[in-house]
């Protein structure tokens, strides 16, 4: 479940601007720290980074 939650936050990084701390939220994490440790465990980097990487 976890991997799913990561996965649409992935996609909206990319193809939205939402703020990061809405998508956290939208992806069912209960704060952004938590949400941004957790990304950056399976991804490699920070949400921030990522958006910039892909635009």
């Amino acid at each position: 479940m976890k991997k799913e939650r990561l996965k649409k936050a992935s996609a909206l990084l990319t193809e939205t601007r939402l703020p990061i701390s809405d998508i956290a939220v939208n992806c069912g994490f209960s704060n952004q720290g938590r949400f941004a440790k957790i990304f950056k465990e399976e991804y490699g980097s920070f949400p921030l980074e990522y958006r910039r990487k892909s635009s």
